[in-house]
């Protein structure tokens, strides 16, 4: 399986995180769609397709939980991966 067409959705409300994380993940050849919290990332969601969803619990609004579910909802295959500290 090639790395390259993987779509990561990433949630992650610190920023810093965030960007650490998608400039590794892009460094390994995943294309990575960063949101800083639960609702702005449903609505990316809802606009693209993605492999894989990495999602911190705990968010201001909407929380990783919440998110996962509503994906859940509209696709039954997508994986998760919370990140929690």
């Amino acid at each position: 399986m090639t790395t390259k067409a993987t779509q990561i959705l990433l949630v992650e409300d610190d920023l810093s995180l965030g960007f650490l994380l998608m400039e590794y993940l892009e460094s390994e050849g995943f294309t990575v769609k960063l949101c800083k919290d639960g609702q702005s990332a449903w609505d990316q969601y809802r606009k693209g397709r993605y492999q894989l969803c990495l999602m911190d619990v705990m968010m201001p609004g909407m929380d990783g939980f919440a998110l996962a579910q509503k994906i859940r909802d509209q696709d039954e295959k997508t994986p998760f991966l919370f990140l929690t500290a």
